[in-house]
């Protein structure tokens, strides 16, 4: 739910942050922000709204809307197999996360979903409702297991931080939620990781070039964010999403958004068939972290 009047500024999945990203100088013919985005749909009110994806010919974000987002193209693209014999395995090709309401408190939680071909197919044909989110090409990190980047940048410091998944990408034995989640799940299926120096001081440099590209294009200063990256098998960073950014300087922020079950919400939905589903309350919650681990 959003904090301020900016549409960028808010808590949890914030769908904004791609059009930012994208948005160019007025009156100018120079580009949007130069950092890599995975192709990315954002959804609102159950349609989508905009393409965003990282052109390597221009070297900049590109954005699609109205007639030139196709179901069918969306469904090629981001069921495209990474490159390399080590992702031959690899069944995950896409994520989706929104935001949805407890209907019974009404506070706003976001809830994850990833997806293997058959599964994203059947979100983009199949689905009634596809609440407000963002639908994600799946990048493969530089290792066996699935990591992410935290970024909680201000104007005077930036921590960086790296949750690495403690099953293998590939590892079968376990559902793609389980091998997949790092800051989104329960911590149990995470732990911390060691950020490279050359990393760290990359995504500090991506965190301050948004901040002055926002500030040429909004004339508004950000006055606390966080974001969240990963790096391939190219060593290339990736920006993936934001689940906070305050413009003015008086609201906390908020470091830990609140994650549901996909479970949950298929209970709640009456989507998940039928069948017997374990209490997404049982899981523990998240917490900051578990032991360090290197790479």
């Amino acid at each position: 739910m959003s904090v301020g009047t900016h549409p960028l500024e808010g808590d949890g999945t914030l769908i904004n942050v791609y059009y930012y990203l994208w948005k160019k100088k007025v009156n100018t013919l120079s580009s949007g922000l130069n950092v890599k985005i995975p192709p990315t749909v954002v959804y609102e009110h159950n349609f989508p709204k905009g393409w965003y994806y990282w052109c390597d010919r221009k070297m900049e974000i590109e954005r699609k809307v109205g007639k030139e987002i196709d179901t069918k193209a969306i469904n090629k693209d981001f069921s495209k197999k990474p490159r390399g014999a080590m992702w031959s395995e690899l069944d995950v090709v896409a994520s989706y996360m929104s935001r949805v309401e407890d209907p019974e408190t009404g506070e706003e939680h976001a809830v994850v979903e990833y997806f293997d071909k058959d599964a994203l197919h059947d979100f983009l044909t199949k689905r009634a409702r596809r609440d407000q989110g963002i639908l994600q090409r799946f990048v493969p990190p530089n290792g066996k297991q699935n990591l992410t980047i935290q970024a909680v940048w201000s104007p005077h410091v930036t921590l960086v931080e790296k949750r690495q998944n403690v099953y293998g990408l590939c590892d079968k034995r376990f559902a793609i939620f389980e091998r997949v989640v790092t800051y989104e799940g329960p911590t149990h299926f995470s732990r911390q990781a060691f950020v490279a120096p050359h990393i760290e001081a990359q995504i500090k440099g991506i965190c301050d070039r948004f901040t002055e590209h926002f500030y040429n294009t909004e004339h508004m200063n950000i006055s606390r964010m966080v974001l969240y990256f990963k790096v391939d098998g190219n060593s290339d960073i990736w920006l993936l999403w934001s689940s906070s950014i305050r413009i003015s300087g008086k609201e906390q922020l908020n470091l830990a958004p609140r994650f549901t079950s996909p479970r949950k919400q298929q209970i709640e939905t009456g989507e998940n068939g039928g069948q017997e589903e374990q209490d997404p309350d049982s899981l523990p919650p998240i917490s900051p972290t578990m032991g360090p681990i290197r790479d």
